[in-house]
């Protein structure tokens, strides 16, 4: 088995690599110090092309594998590892919409996500479960017509208050238990959508995190991602994707780290004059 990245998995490693070492780190403690969502970071992420890096080219993305995507990730944890969260996130909501959404949802918010126009996030848990959201999750979303009234909250939601399209879990249908769950699609702008509280979190504090509200948010049936009871699928793609970029993201802050270390010891003198790598 040859293990060797190809010309183009390297070329994708070291433009990440270059861009984050340029853009990212020499404003990553000022980051995570101030809690401040680094929006021009992002941009320069979103001119770069990142974004799109799942995405087909006829949606504006490259179109490249799973590995570029987690190359990619690991680079940017490098310099922060708050960036590469909220990145990861957007990236993961753009995959669920390519791999679960209608011809209409791709044509629709697939552009705006690959070109980091807009970001994406995904809203699980609930202030009252956790881990366990399908047994204890409680927003409801009733159908009216040709939409659902979403009624309920979600917490510890990434790229809160920065998201543009948000992925929501919801109840459809409540007397099938975790069968009844199904995703929505729901954009910031909808009339009954709020953003609640932003967690003041010990670490990754440039990724904000926190609470969406709704109240009686009407969102049109179309807006539905996948099939009705859909859920379990759908967050089960969803972490096959994130589960591994977590571990990119991990991957990242040791390597910083060995790096940082291995600066100190050619750098750090003890005895003069050897350094104490000497």
């Amino acid at each position: 088995m040859d293990l060797r990245l190809t010309e183009q998995q390297e070329m994708t490693r070291n433009m990440a690599r270059e861009l984050a070492a340029k853009e990212i780190a020499p404003i990553a403690a000022e980051i995570d110090e101030t809690g401040r969502f680094p929006k021009e970071v992002i941009q320069k992420m979103a001119d770069a092309g990142l974004f799109g890096i799942l995405t087909p080219p006829p949606f504006g993305g490259a179109g490249g594998d799973r590995l570029d995507y987690l190359l990619t990730v690991e680079e940017i944890a490098v310099a922060s590892a708050s960036v590469a969260l909220s990145f990861e996130t957007s990236v993961g909501v753009a995959f669920l919409v390519l791999a679960f959404g209608s011809d209409e949802q791709k044509k629709k918010y697939l552009p705006a996500l690959a070109k980091g126009e807009k970001l994406g996030s995904l809203a699980t848990t609930e202030p009252g479960g956790g881990a366990n959201w399908p047994m204890t999750l409680r927003t409801r979303a009733v159908p009216d017509g040709d939409q659902y009234v979403v009624n309920g909250s979600k917490c510890f939601v990434s790229n809160t208050g920065q998201a543009d399209i948000c992925v929501v879990l919801v109840s459809t249908d409540i007397s099938k238990g975790p069968m009844g769950i199904s995703a929505l699609i729901i954009e910031r702008d909808t009339p009954g959508f709020s953003f609640g509280t932003l967690e003041d979190k010990f670490g990754l504090r440039g990724d904000p995190t926190g609470e969406l509200i709704f109240e009686d948010c009407r969102v049109p049936k179309e807006n539905l991602l996948g099939q009705e009871g859909d859920a379990t699928k759908i967050t089960g793609a969803f972490g096959a994707l994130s589960c591994p970029a977590h571990c990119a993201i991990a991957t990242g802050i040791a390597r910083a780290a060995l790096e940082a270390s291995i600066r100190h010891t050619k750098e750090r003198v003890v005895l003069a004059p050897l350094p104490l790598a000497n």
